[in-house]
């Protein structure tokens, strides 16, 4: 008995924070506390995108991960513990580990600031250092002549205008204990003398590849006199040091190197510290995204990015092997998640060109994998329950076919502001013909590609458009179809059920430096159960479906059909992206029926060949080899 289920996109969507001209910080501050308190983490920087903590808790009762640029955790042992902030902008993401200690003091005032000197006019950032569950802060800047002197944010700032020596106090309470802490801060002409530092960056929005050129970019303050760089490399020998500002460097090696940069004066100095990724960018077909391996999502770059044009690979194949191959200079660097992919890691048949004749490579190549030093993956946030969620509804029965609907979301409008999505439908083998499941689309300007996997009795899937614009959709995928066993017992309930879901976010064609591209989805956690009512065998009103060859080398394919009273006959081809490449006129035939595909014009690849009766709906897969 062969199910079909047209499938249909409706989704709640909110747009993440605006592009920046900024980079990727991480960087957090937080209360000091005792074991059973808790401890606040605070995100200095907060652009919009992904926030994820790591507590270094490693109690086996203790929830050690959280999310969001403010959370909190209750430590239950005294000890040092290194928490790490991931952040995630986009193509970027940075991260920061600070080592916190847990003691007995469980009260105290506490503050500090970058330096100890200032010119006039400058912003002074005190940091809050306070131990136990401070509920109140009183600040005094020690400026009298200035009517605004005090704050009672926990980390406030405060500009001093004239030179001179300014006592700064702190008075904290957690509402029965009060403490205050005192500071002296100089205010002085030559100030930017003693008070310096920076922070630097390294192509950003670009590759990071062997034998490519690293740049690296320094924001400072203050006067600084010398900069010393050490790239972490040093097998480079003489070349592993710089004193330059903007200093390049050329790695040959993949891997993570430590970068150091120390900045003095005559008076002070200061040291800074960043990993930098180096990755192999040779171009392995079919891994369109540089992850190292090929899924369906590989199809994404071939629908963000469709039409797109650069230079040919020399001496392409689709061999499963790293290939070297030229930058597509006029490309932008990044593609929708990661920083080390360039346009002709998309490039699959290597003929300088992005459209569908790349998508065959992940049929062929899926589930490969080869090493990978590109780690820089997004970090999806913790999932609200406010999320879209995919949702198939079926009807209960049906004697012959049946259909039913994919939402994603509640019941509103259908479409929404995405550009791509990808699932995985789990059945249960033991009632659901394996070969027989198939997602099919005829909506113009969508790309689809998916992947059986009989033994993990799983239908992996994505889609993607490729009009490059922010259009809403109007919901329409395609649709679902599978058969049932032949002699399964009458009314044992087929079981469908979504798992694996993500949404491409709309905004990622368009480019934005702090877009989060994936928007979190809520999995289904509803199995869906379709009982039939008819035995589901073969029988002499049933038609009969054949195909013959399922390998051509001409693209001259037989059709047998035979038929039980009168029925109107729809033939249609679709290829390895699920778009219809012929369609037949429906006919209406009676008894046995046979006709000639003329597929001579199609690429070598795989197709589907879909049957649709009165009452069924058959499909066949066939190989052009040529």
């Amino acid at each position: 008995m062969l199910r079909s289920y047209t499938v249909f996109l409706v989704m709640l969507f909110w747009l993440a924070a605006p592009a920046r001209l900024l980079a990727c910080y991480a960087d957090f501050d937080y209360n000091n506390a005792c074991p059973g308190d808790t401890i606040w983490f605070n995100a200095l920087y907060e652009f919009g995108g992904a926030y994820s903590w790591n507590f270094g808790d490693t109690n086996p009762d203790a929830v050690n991960i959280g999310y969001g640029t403010n959370v909190y955790h209750v430590y239950t042992e005294e000890g040092n513990y290194n928490v790490t902030l991931f952040v995630n902008i986009g193509a970027e993401w940075a991260y920061q580990t600070q080592m916190i200690t847990v003691g007995s003091a469980c009260f105290a005032a506490g503050f500090s600031t970058d330096c100890q000197q200032y010119a006039a006019g400058t912003m002074v950032n005190f940091t809050n250092q306070s131990v136990g569950n401070i509920t109140s802060w009183q600040w005094n800047f020690g400026d009298p002549a200035t009517p605004s002197d005090t704050s009672s944010l926990q980390h406030p700032y405060y500009i001093y205008s004239l030179p001179g020596t300014y006592t700064v106090s702190l008075t904290v309470s957690d509402g029965e204990n009060t403490a205050t802490a005192y500071q002296t801060i100089t205010i002085a002409d030559d100030a930017n003398d003693y008070c310096i530092g920076a922070n630097f960056g390294f192509n950003y929005y670009t590759t990071d590849c062997l034998q490519d050129t690293t740049s690296f970019n320094v924001a400072y303050w203050g006067n600084i006199s010398a900069y010393y760089w050490n790239f972490g490399d040093p097998a480079s020998g003489i070349f592993n040091f710089s004193t330059q500002q903007n200093p390049t460097h050329l790695y040959t090696e993949e891997g993570t190197y430590i970068v150091t940069l120390i900045i003095a004066n005559a008076f002070t100095a200061d040291t800074i510290y960043h990993p930098v990724f180096v990755g192999d960018c040779t171009v392995w077909p079919g891994d369109f995204n540089n992850d190292g391996q090929v899924t369906v999502q590989d199809l994404f770059p071939i629908g963000l990015y469709y039409n797109a044009t650069g230079t040919a690979r020399p001496n392409a194949s689709g061999n499963w092997t790293g290939q070297t191959a030229p930058d597509w200079t006029d490309f932008a660097s990044f593609m929708y998640l990661q920083k080390l992919v360039n346009g002709k890691h998309a490039d699959g048949n290597g003929d300088g060109v992005l459209n569908t004749s790349d998508i065959d490579l992940i049929t062929q190549n899926y589930g490969l994998r080869h090493t990978n030093q590109n780690t820089r993956q997004a970090y999806l946030g913790e999932i609200p329950p406010t999320a879209p969620h995919y949702l198939l509804n079926l009807p209960t029965c049906c004697p012959f076919d049946e259909t039913g609907t994919l939402t994603l979301g509640v019941a509103l409008s259908e479409g929404g502001n995405y550009y791509g999505g990808s699932f995985t439908i789990y059945f249960n083998a033991d009632v659901t013909d394996a070969q027989s499941v198939e997602f099919m689309t005829d909506v113009p300007g969508l790309l689809a590609v998916q992947h059986l996997n009989a033994q993990s009795n799983a239908l992996e899937v994505a889609f993607v458009r490729t009009d490059k614009t922010n259009a809403v959709f109007d919901g329409n995928i395609g649709w679902l179809q599978c058969r049932v066993k032949n002699g399964v017992a009458f009314g044992t309930p087929v079981l469908l059920s979504i798992s694996d879901a993500m949404l491409l976010n709309n905004g990622a064609n368009t480019w934005q430096n702090n877009q989060q591209f994936f928007v979190p989805v809520n999995e289904n956690p509803q199995i869906t159960e379709i009982a039939y009512t008819t035995v589901p065998t073969i029988t002499g009103t049933e038609p009969q479906f054949t195909l013959f060859p399922t390998a051509t080398q001409n693209g001259a394919v037989q059709v047998a059909v035979q038929v039980a009273g009168q029925q109107n006959l729809q033939i249609s081809v679709y290829n390895a992206a699920g778009q219809m490449v012929y369609n037949m006129p429906q006919v209406s035939v009676s008894g046995n029926y046979s006709t000639v595909l003329p597929l001579q014009n199609l690429h070598q690849g795989v197709y589907m060949v879909t049957l649709q009766t009165n009452t069924h709906r058959f499909t066949q897969k066939i190989v052009k080899t040529n």
